[in-house]
Parts: C-alpha cells; sequence; structure tokens
C-alpha cells in the first residue's frame, strides 16, 4: 500500500483501495473444509486478478478478506470496480 501510495502522489495520480470479504466465511470453513475454503478464496483472488488494469494488485488478507489496490483509479472508478466485481461474484 505504501508504495503505491507514494507511486500515485509522484505521478499525481489517484489511488482506490476497496477492501472485500467473503460472506460468510467461518459456515464455509465449517461445512466445506479449510482445504476447499482456502482453494474458493484463491480462485476469486485470481478472477479479480484478472478484472485489474496494470498499476493495480489484489492481496489476499487471510479468513476471507481481499484487499484491492487500484491505482489511478478515482472514487467513481473504484465505485463502478466494485460493482463488476459483485456482478463477476455473482454470475
Amino acid at each position: 500500500v505504501s508504495a503505491a501510495v507514494h507511486q500515485c502522489r509522484q505521478s499525481r495520480q489517484p489511488l482506490s483501495l476497496l477492501l472485500c470479504d467473503v460472506d460468510h466465511f467461518d459456515e464455509w470453513i465449517l461445512t466445506r473444509g479449510v482445504d476447499a475454503t482456502v482453494a474458493l478464496v484463491t480462485k476469486l483472488k485470481q478472477r479479480v486478478e484478472r478484472e485489474l488494469d496494470p498499476g493495480s494488485i489484489c492481496v489476499d488478507m487471510g479468513d476471507g478478506h481481499l484487499a484491492v489496490i487500484l491505482g489511478d483509479y478515482d472514487r467513481q472508478g473504484s465505485v463502478d470496480f466494485a460493482k463488476r466485481l459483485l456482478r463477476l461474484v455473482h454470475d
């Protein structure tokens, strides 16, 4: 995050941070098991990464939490990106 903030400040570009959580993560672990749940989060992270532009990254924060750092995304752009992610997940 620090490196992304520094880079965007230097180039005078916006920066957005999306924090994403897997709904019912604890229930997934109990009903599907740890391995299946980790595989689900890994697949979700890979899906998010395919949607990212250069200069943006997705970080697995553990326990079903993902941080998506969007370089050169203003507030509206990050909202649009978040909506696109929701559509991908629900399809």
